[in-house]
């Protein structure tokens, strides 16, 4: 099938040993922190799991799979009004990321271990997992501009959209 695609991305699920400090961002886990913003600009490729919120999760390990379906959705558009303009090969997406962070494999059987590090305001069936699923569109107007919707999953059903306008080639 010409021009359709199905990628996958995955972590080995351990820390690569790099310690830096502003390599974790430690802001966004400053918990005195009361006005933090809600949208946050990246200049680098800094958050694989689209539809969670930042530090949602966090540990020294690591897994993550995003799994993503790309397919053709307009192969060729002109425009004559109100300026002529060509479109071509405008591919659509949907996506699958699963995740989790840790510190200890306890945190996936104990749930108490879970409050001591998250606190005790946690829903039941609170695990170290997050998923989220979307959609989107990838428009090659003068660059790749890529706008997703992402919705987090959870037990309770699915979050509000989090949208994401992104510049440039992903993988």
């Amino acid at each position: 099938m010409q021009n359709w695609l199905l990628g996958t991305g995955s972590t080995n699920g351990v820390n690569d040993g790099d310690t830096n400090e502003a390599r974790w961002r430690n802001v966004i886990l400053d918990s005195q922190n009361k006005s933090l913003l809600q949208d946050i600009y990246f200049s680098e490729f800094a958050y694989p799991l689209r539809g969670a919120r930042f530090s949602e999760r966090f540990g020294t390990n690591v897994a993550l799979a995003n799994l993503e379906f790309r397919f053709p959705l307009i192969q060729y558009l002109q425009v004559g009004f109100p300026f002529k303009m060509t479109l071509g090969n405008i591919l659509g997406h949907v996506f699958m990321d699963i995740g989790a962070a840790w510190d200890d494999k306890r945190e996936f059987e104990d749930f108490a271990y879970l409050q001591a590090k998250y606190g005790n305001n946690l829903p039941n069936k609170f695990s170290p997992w997050v998923r989220s699923v979307g959609y989107g569109i990838k428009l090659p107007i003068f660059m790749l501009w890529r706008i997703e919707a992402a919705y987090d999953w959870t037990d309770s059903g699915f979050s509000k959209p989090q949208w994401y306008l992104s510049i440039g080639y992903d993988w």
